[in-house]
């Protein structure tokens, strides 16, 4: 007889520095997290989320909306997939997307960091921005 254990495991991140977060980002904003919904672009499916941007701290936007991949739930999971629900808010570090102008992704938890807009981890970003 055969007895197969197979361990749970859960992904652990470690931190990213603050230099790597305001280096790799081009655009750092305030903003809610509304949802997502499937798209698709030149025959491929993607799962975009939608961001109600009330603040800009690094770059620029042309509308209050700013659009990122996110993982579909329908391809399967990974421990490498970081989702949101909808309502959450806080700073997003975010990176293009290089073969999708205009969406932005984020790769590491670090990208997004829970508070409210006058929080203190707005003003130190705010802060750390000014006086790079």
């Amino acid at each position: 007889m055969l007895i197969f254990a197979i361990e749970s495991t859960m992904a652990s991140w470690a931190q990213m520095p603050d230099e790597r977060l305001q280096s790799q980002s081009q655009l750092i904003v305030y903003a809610q997290y509304l949802g997502d919904s499937v798209i698709e672009i030149d025959n491929k499916k993607f799962n975009l989320g939608i961001l109600n941007v009330s603040k800009v701290l690094k770059g620029q936007i042309s509308s209050a909306f700013v659009f990122i991949k996110t993982p579909a739930p329908s391809q399967g999971l990974r421990s490498d997939m970081i989702f949101f629900k909808s309502g959450q808010s806080g700073l997003w570090f975010l990176k293009p997307v290089s073969n999708l102008k205009g969406i932005y992704h984020i790769s590491h938890p670090s990208q997004f960091q829970q508070t409210t807009p006058s929080g203190d981890i707005v003003k130190y970003w705010q802060q750390r921005l000014l006086n790079p």
